[in-house]
């Protein structure tokens, strides 16, 4: 028997859902690891690149340090580093040796010649001397060398620095800059000349009627190095009212009389002989260049460049010390135009040619990193030493008596008590002062005198103070 038929509902299955697809991450995150791990290397590039331009500039500071007249590191936060009395000011014209500046003072009765610690102003010792030299007395102490083995010579007498002619011969005395130990004592006529030559002496005195004897002596065994004596020159004798001049430069030395000069290596050879038309008066310029200056009896203002080779260079260039001083540029040296009333001149060390020329008048320059820095009326200006291109300039509100550089900052003096800084690299001011209120309203001139390697305040009384 069949079963019962049933009512069947069919009913339409629905369609399955679609499977909801996982969200896609973005490129950013699915390489988020990738992006850290650049950031994290970029992060520790920057402070590597940043490690090595702070240590080059640390060791571009350290060498700069070396170079005499270099500042230490100032900022206008000044203080006071020591202080000179009266007695002692003149040290810092002769410049430190061995970290030590002479000086000589009487002591009661007795003469005595006195060690200065140049980074404390302490006294570092005292050597009484023989034959006292006066009441009066200037000292003049002449540094050879350099480190343990430098050496002061000194003398002293009613002088400028240098002996005068009618005085009784000089005696010379040779200290040891860090003990004060007295080396030795030497006695030279009243009209010979000296000069520094390294650690030895030049000595240049008469030889007989007309004739000089160049010599470089150990200062304490007194024994010639070596010795160059010029030859006869028609007309011309020993007897003269001024003493002959002795001018050293990077690779010569210049021994000149009225109407003539001669030059000869450091090793006392002869390289060239000069015929003057007049007495000349000589510096030393960079790169191993030396200027005379000559006043003829017809007033015309007369020049004469001797450079490295031996060659000479007539015109009217007048003198431009440049200090600080780091030697870039060495094939360059600067002067003045005298008939211009001094206008810049770049010249080439090699032949004398004029490399290039800028409408300023320098009151003072200083070279470093191939950038030459001049002071004038009413700014400083920066060029590049090698082609005279101006890299900047900024005007001043007075004029510039004296600039030097910490190695950061062009630092400028005036005639009056404020001091200021300027960005080395782009002239950018970095910061004035006026040094009153640091060493009181008795302020003669601020400046940087000798190599001591401070901003130097002369006071009115004649005291000397050292700022830092």
């Amino acid at each position: 028997m069949s079963a019962p038929m049933r009512s069947v509902e069919l009913v339409e299955a629905d369609e399955p859902e679609a499977a909801t697809p996982e969200p896609t991450r973005s490129w950013a995150r699915r390489h988020a690891w990738w992006g850290a791990a650049v950031a994290v290397l970029l992060a520790v590039t920057l402070v590597a690149l940043q490690a090595r331009a702070d240590a080059a500039e640390r060791a571009h500071l350290r060498a700069l340090a070396l170079v005499p007249e270099v500042l230490h590191p100032v900022d206008d936060a000044l203080d006071v580093a020591w202080r000179l009395d009266t007695r002692h000011a003149g040290a810092i014209w002769n410049g430190p040796a061995d970290g030590v500046l002479v000086s000589g003072a009487r002591v009661g009765a007795a003469f005595h010649l006195q060690g200065t610690d140049v980074e404390t102003g302490r006294e570092r010792w005292s050597t009484p001397v023989r034959p006292s030299p006066g009441p009066a007395a200037w000292t003049w102490c002449l540094p050879l060398g350099a480190g343990s083995t430098a050496t002061f010579v000194c003398t002293a007498g009613s002088n400028s620095g240098l002996w005068d002619v009618t005085a009784p011969d000089p005696v010379l005395w040779v200290v040891q800059p860090a003990t004060g130990r007295l080396l030795g004592q030497h006695e030279v006529p009243v009209t010979a000349q000296i000069a520094a030559l390294g650690r030895h002496l030049l000595l240049v005195r008469a030889l007989d009627e007309n004739r000089w004897r160049l010599e470089a002596v150990d200062p304490v065994t007194w024994v010639p190095v070596w010795t160059f004596t010029t030859e006869p020159v028609p007309g011309l004798t020993t007897h003269l009212l001024n003493p002959p001049q002795l001018v050293t430069t990077a690779d010569a030395v210049v021994l000149s009389v009225p109407g003539h000069a001669w030059s000869v290596d450091h090793a006392g050879r002869l390289r060239a002989v000069v015929p003057l038309s007049g007495a000349t008066w000589w510096s030393a310029l960079r790169a191993g260049v030396a200027l005379g200056v000559t006043q003829p009896s017809d007033d015309r203002y007369g020049s004469v460049l001797l450079l490295p080779g031996g060659s000479r260079v007539d015109g009217t260039d007048g003198e431009l010390r440049v200090s600080p001083d780091d030697g870039t540029a060495p094939d360059v040296f600067f002067t003045t135009e005298h008939t211009d009333g001094g206008s810049l001149v770049a010249r080439s060390a090699v032949d004398g040619a004029v490399r290039w020329r800028a409408d300023e008048t320098p009151t003072a320059a200083l070279l470093v990193d191939g950038r030459l820095v001049v002071a004038t009326g009413d700014a400083v200006v920066a060029f590049d030493a090698e082609t005279g291109e101006e890299r900047w300039r900024r005007t001043l509100a007075g004029p510039a008596t004296q600039i030097s550089t910490d190695g950061r900052t062009v630092v400028v003096a005036h005639e009056s008590p404020t001091v200021d800084a300027l960005a080395l690299h782009d002239g950018t001011p970095a910061w004035s002062t006026d040094v009153r209120t640091v060493v009181g309203d008795d302020v003669g001139s601020v400046g940087f005198y000798g190599s001591t390697r401070y901003l130097l305040v002369a006071m009115a009384s004649g005291a000397m103070v050292a700022l830092r």
